[in-house]
């Protein structure tokens, strides 16, 4: 299973999954608020109504 962490680094927050940032969080007042923004291709990270609970996909599968 693949190791998955959010981190905080200065006003921005990542996805790193197995040491390899996929996902930053958007912006506050952007289009992108709210929501994860995926930086590698391939990845998608999707939130929930729970804010400590994240779904985690590559290429279509799931991950976490």
């Amino acid at each position: 299973m693949a190791e998955v962490e959010v981190i905080k680094d200065g006003n921005n927050f990542f996805v790193v999954v197995d040491g390899v940032r996929i996902a930053q969080r958007g912006f506050p007042n952007s289009p992108q608020a709210g929501t994860w923004v995926s930086i590698e291709p391939g990845w998608e990270v999707v939130g929930s109504e729970d804010p400590d609970t994240i779904a985690i996909r590559y290429n279509r599968a799931n991950v976490h």
